[in-house]
């Protein structure tokens, strides 16, 4: 049986309905940066800028994962969790922006990101 015209269009409506409410339900699901942490991952990008030669799509990048794990840090230092339990959690998640580095930088440049950093907590 071939589905008619009427079917298309119900399938079609159907489906454009679906996926436009998922999308806006998950645009209301993720909290959005407050200026200071934009302002605060500006600074980390432009350091990160200068110290490993970015490439403009790459700084973008850098930015757009700084903003999302600043986020989670966020969300984790307000969950009410003992403190043991939180920082724990907080190295974890800097363990994994850490790891997600390694999609947006070069071999060399992601080699330097861990001396710096490295360098960074020695001191």
């Amino acid at each position: 049986m071939k589905p008619t015209k009427k079917f298309k269009l119900v399938l079609l409506t159907f489906f454009t309905f679906f996926t436009g409410s998922l999308a806006y339900s998950q645009s209301l699901a993720q909290p959005e940066p407050t200026r200071e942490m934009e302002m605060a991952v500006e600074r980390a990008v432009a350091r990160w800028e200068d110290e490993l030669s970015l490439r403009a799509k790459q700084t973008a990048l850098m930015e757009k994962k700084f903003i999302e794990f600043a986020l989670k840090r966020e969300e984790l230092l307000r969950a009410d969790l003992p403190e043991a339990e939180k920082r724990k959690q907080l190295v974890d998640l800097k363990l994994r922006e850490t790891y997600d580095m390694r999609d947006i930088l070069t071999g060399p440049q992601y080699e330097r990101y861990i001396e710096l950093l490295q360098e960074t907590a020695e001191k």
